[in-house]
């Protein structure tokens, strides 16, 4: 998840340095549209990272839970926390995806 939000930070950098209302990287176009796409995909990675790491841990609450040789007092279920996680990695990814293909190619 640390992965994650590293890499979420650096997505946003990215991107902003690709916006075209910046200076950063002159007044070249295409060069922008190559660095916005760069920082789409980066998202979609720290989105996948996040879905990777949500996924596990459910995945692992769901085997503790049927487990009988786990004591029921140390057998976990879901919560709100999880939901918020599978949910926002979701929309990471979907920003990510529009984002790598709102940029418009080679003309």
């Amino acid at each position: 998840m640390v992965v994650s939000l590293v890499l979420g930070f650096l997505a946003m950098f990215v991107a902003t340095m690709g916006m075209k209302c910046t200076r950063c990287g002159g007044d070249d176009k295409a060069k922008k549209a190559r660095i916005a796409m760069t920082g789409g995909i980066v998202f979609i990675v720290a989105g996948l990272a996040a879905l990777v790491a949500c996924s596990w841990i459910g995945h692992q609450i769901v085997t503790d839970f049927y487990n009988p040789l786990t004591p029921m007092n140390v057998k976990y279920e879901f919560g709100p926390a999880i939901f918020i996680g599978w949910a926002g990695s979701a929309l990471v990814l979907l920003g990510g995806a529009l984002l790598s293909c709102s940029c418009p190619g080679s003309e």
